[in-house]
């Protein structure tokens, strides 16, 4: 029987590893019928993959072509067409460089004192209760607080902010269940979040400030955003990629740390927070593969493949390759050099790389501090059966407060 990675298998789902491992025994690239698609499992061959422009980022577009007259994915096209991940050079060099204006290493740095307070608000809450989802109560809502503080949206408008972003996820991330219903769902969390960014975009006009999203509409008046599509449409990736993915990393990390008892001992006993951090992001990273679209038919790593065809490049594969990563099955928070692709590779590298980091070195930091001990309670919390991202569904955890 062939191997292949099939979403509707609860046991890959839950630990898609060993069939990583038999997979790239086999050879870096695969034909998968359950997936439509190629399947990249070797390290360099998913650096090449995430790198190559002879594949394309837009996805999505040959989605939305054969969709054109459906009426709610054609709402859904108009903003997350114009997402930065889903966008090929040159227009791709524009909109990064519009974005990252926003996301000046000052800007970033100057965030730390805010992250801080918030992470001390939400772990105050623990104190309150024997169990805690701590994706819930901690992993979701940080990283949803530290984006819409960044941007500037005022704190009564983040639960709903979040909200909305979890609508769209059912777009995005593909996923089991009956898509015309998840698709409603999305449109109207986009269309809810687009009103939102339209109003608050008009106040920055009048008003000004020192926030991102000031600097984006400075960006959008001096024609580098050139449409207001474009610039709504990465509002809405910025808090969509800013909180899912960092919600993963303080889930996944945690939980692996719990089930390495050793692993945490050296972070209570001083091990690098920075580093460590970098170690979850390799171990269960927080973006399962990245999707691109054959250009023009081409042999990539003894494969034919014809335009058109997808590719699903595993970095969660990737990162258990042994002939980069020394034990690569063993969780090691002291690894160094750690050169996973948790934040992508060559011109598509996640611009929030930098605001995730900060976000995981303080809540690592702050961790073992806050509580003298932590107990898994749930020995195998699931995993959402999501294509591009890597997360579970809940994770229930007993603290005892530190002294």
């Amino acid at each position: 029987m062939s191997l292949d990675f099939d979403l509707m298998n609860p046991g890959t789902v839950q630990n898609p590893y060993p069939l990583f491992r038999e997979l790239r025994e086999q050879g870096p690239v695969h034909w998968s019928p359950a997936m439509n698609g190629w399947l990249v499992v070797e390290y360099e061959a998913v650096r090449e993959a995430a790198r190559t422009q002879k594949f394309s980022v837009d996805s999505m577009g040959p989605f939305f072509e054969a969709k054109r007259k459906d009426p709610v994915v054609k709402e859904l096209e108009a903003y997350v067409r114009h997402w930065l991940v889903m966008v090929d050079p040159p227009r791709h060099s524009r909109l990064r460089a519009a974005m990252s204006k926003g996301l000046a290493a000052s800007r970033i740095n100057a965030m730390e004192p805010t992250i801080r307070r918030f992470a001390d608000q939400l772990f105050d809450n623990f104190e309150q209760h024997d169990e805690v989802d701590f994706i819930r109560e901690f992993a979701y809502p940080l990283p949803a607080m530290v984006v819409g503080k960044l941007m500037g949206v005022p704190d009564a408008l983040l639960p709903e902010i979040k909200e909305w972003s979890d609508d769209l996820a059912q777009f995005v991330s593909a996923g089991p269940g009956n898509r015309e219903q998840r698709w409603e769902i999305a449109r109207k969390g986009s269309r809810n979040m687009a009103a939102c960014f339209q109003e608050l975009i008009g106040k920055r006009r009048k008003q000004g400030g020192e926030d991102m999203l000031t600097q984006w509409v400075k960006n959008r008046d001096d024609g580098i955003f050139e449409t207001d599509e474009e610039l709504i449409g990465n509002c809405q990736q910025m808090v969509f990629a800013g909180h899912e993915t960092t919600t993963n990393l303080f889930a996944n990390g945690l939980y692996h740390l719990l089930r390495n008892p050793d692993q945490m001992t050296l972070l209570r006993e001083g091990a690098d927070p920075a580093t460590a951090v970098e170690e979850f992001l390799r171990y269960e990273s927080p973006v399962h593969t990245f999707t691109r679209v054959v250009k023009e038919d081409m042999v990539f790593h003894g494969q034919e493949l014809q335009a058109g065809q997808r590719v699903f490049a595993f970095a969660t594969a990737a990162h258990r390759d042994p002939a980069v990563f020394a034990n690569p099955d063993a969780l090691d928070i002291t690894r160094t050099p750690n050169p996973h692709m948790a934040f992508g590779a060559g011109i598509h590298s996640c611009l929030g790389a930098p605001l995730a980091r900060l976000e995981g070195k303080i809540v690592f930091e702050m961790l073992p501090q806050r509580f003298e001990d932590i107990q898994l309670l749930d020995p195998e919390p699931p995993f959402k059966p999501l294509l591009l991202l890597r997360g579970m569904e809940h994770l229930k955890l007993a603290f005892t407060p530190a002294a």
